[in-house]
């Protein structure tokens, strides 16, 4: 049975997706996610004799639990990308000087370029170039000037190749305060708006007999972007475009993600919708599917097959009425040109008012890559006014599937938060040995206790060792030392709130902010940037006909027709 009947045969939640796959099963239980429960060596231990009811494990590394078979798809998904995101940065490769100095451009020394980004970086993947340019967005130029702009960049694209380029065009958006925005205000309506305008804007001057008919139109600026495949343009707000760029840089998959992602939304429509929904992919995805390693892994030495575009197809089947419809199933990136161009290309020959037949071809499901925070997908205002929206589940309208990561299922959040303890082993010593995280907290009469919120994990009876209490943990101290101590504790054991202090101590200094942690912006009265404990489907699948609130335009499945 090859990988493809495998995903097909994954009928209900408590069978993984780690399991179709030796190779996946290896990526997910690697020594860097999970080490079996033993006792310490006695070189690790004072020469005291432990008391018969103090329990030590050994350090857990990246999860405090076992990545087992029968546990969530997502966490599982999101431990095989923490091993495939594995390309090695080196800051010393990297040229980030001005542009003009990386093109040698000097005032004796012109060069014919028709550009200058604000910011560039530059560095090599396989012996090729890959380069960042960042032009920043104060809303201040017309849509003409941002025309030419990417016209500009699409020229020189073409005349290199063999390099890649990433356009950011990274709009403010008030994350920064700026003397225009003085707080964060949702950067997707206003990028909305200017994607529109590039999808829609011709460049160059059409050709007219003297009476005035049209000869030769000038082709759109879009046509143009198509067909130069070596140059990636995006379009974010300054909250947003970091992660996107660093995407970018280490060449991040999402292949699996994509594809775990539409099995794991078909089988949650069929179970609560009056639809029964197979995901069937691409001729293109199917064959690429029987190379696992290469469509997993980043550094695998053969060529790899990226998911983009429409990459499959769900095929409903109305359990009532027999009725048959098939709906294309597009990869989504938040910020591209290539989304919105897709979704507007598929969907305007279905209009508001079709009425569903038997094997029609209906608007697309646009699937997303798993985050952690909610972000801001580009919505140009066309597609907003293509369909009759419903909040209820409705086959024939435009679906965003936005797939989220809750603190109780976030890989990437423990790893943060195993290397945040590790890295302060010292202060979480002092605490469990002498009562206090720091001088300055015991003078602010900070305190700590057992009944303080930890951190939730989804699946209890997963988990390793059951929590100690503080007591337990502080004997614990006259038998270890720091270092040793901070690696054997669970990180369901420290209250979240301490965690949040240690965070606070570097937040300022560092690119990622874990996500327990408050965002340094945020809108009164909106709580959508602020992750929950648990994020279901419903809470991910939503409509592309809200700019505001994003989050309160969830699709409610019991609710179909």
């Amino acid at each position: 049975m090859n990988l493809y009947q495998k995903l097909l045969n994954i009928n209900n939640k408590k069978q993984s997706l780690a399991t179709v796959s030796n190779y996946w099963q290896e990526l997910a239980t690697g020594n860097n996610n999970y080490q079996e429960l033993v006792t310490f060596t006695n070189s690790t231990l004072k020469k005291d004799t432990l008391g018969k009811n103090l329990a030590i494990i050994k350090p857990i590394g990246l999860l405090p639990f076992r990545v087992g078979s029968d546990f969530d798809d997502r966490v599982q998904r999101a431990s095989l990308a923490l091993r495939s995101f594995n390309y090695h940065l080196k800051l010393t490769k990297f040229d980030t000087r001005p542009f003009n100095a990386q093109l040698g451009i000097t005032p004796t020394k012109k060069d014919t370029t028709a550009f200058e980004a604000d910011t560039m970086i530059t560095f090599k993947r396989n012996n090729k170039v890959q380069s960042v340019f960042i032009e920043l967005d104060n809303r201040t130029e017309g849509s003409a000037t941002q025309a030419q702009k990417i016209l500009n960049y699409i020229e020189y694209a073409n005349q290199h190749p063999n390099d890649n380029f990433l356009l950011a065009i990274v709009s403010a958006d008030g994350s920064l305060p700026t003397n225009k925005l003085k707080q964060y205000t949702y950067p997707d309506q206003h990028l909305g708006v200017l994607v529109d305008k590039m999808l829609r804007i011709r460049v160059g001057e059409s050709q007219q007999t003297e009476d005035g008919r049209l000869v030769k139109a000038t082709p759109y600026l879009i046509e143009l972007y198509e067909r130069c495949p070596n140059l990636k343009i995006i379009f974010a707000g300054l909250s947003e475009a970091p992660m996107r760029i660093a995407e970018f840089i280490v060449n991040a998959n999402h292949n699996i993600d994509y594809i775990s992602s539409a099995f794991v939304l078909a089988r949650r429509i069929s179970k609560e919708t009056q639809w029964d929904v197979t995901f069937d992919p691409t001729i293109e995805v199917k064959e690429a599917i029987k190379n696992t390693p290469a469509l997993v892994d980043t550094t695998y030495n053969q060529l790899h097959y990226n998911v983009s575009g429409i990459y499959g197809y769900f095929n409903y089947s109305n359990k009532q009425t027999n009725l048959h419809v098939r709906q294309p199933v597009i990869a989504g990136d938040e910020y591209d040109l290539d989304t919105p161009y897709l979704v507007t290309e598929v969907t305007q020959s279905f209009g508001k008012h079709h009425v569903l037949k038997d094997r029609d071809s209906i608007p697309p499901m646009v699937i997303f890559p798993t985050r952690e925070r909610l972000t801001h997908a580009n919505v140009p205002p066309a597609i907003q006014k293509m369909c009759n929206w419903s909040p209820k589940f409705i086959v024939g309208q435009i679906y965003y599937y936005q797939p989220r990561l809750g603190i109780d299922n976030n890989p990437y959040l423990l790893r943060e938060l195993r290397n945040l303890v590790i890295r302060h082993s010292k202060d979480i010593y002092q605490y469990y040995s002498k009562g206090f995280l720091s001088r300055k907290e015991l003078a602010q009469g900070i305190t700590y206790s057992d009944k303080d919120k930890k951190l939730p994990f989804a699946y209890a009876d997963h988990i390793l060792q059951k929590t100690r209490k503080y007591n337990e943990l502080h004997k614990l101290t006259n038998y270890m030392n720091d270092k040793a101590f901070a690696e054997q504790i669970m990180l369901n054991e420290i209250p979240l709130k301490m965690l949040k202090s240690l965070i606070a101590r570097t937040q300022g200094r560092a690119f990622s902010i874990p996500v327990i942690a408050d965002l340094p912006y945020s809108i009164v009265g909106d709580d959508s940037l602020i992750v929950p404990d648990h994020i279901s489907l419903s809470d991910c699948l939503t409509t592309p006909n809200t700019r505001y609130r994003r989050s309160d335009a969830k699709i409610d499945l019991k609710y179909s027709y």
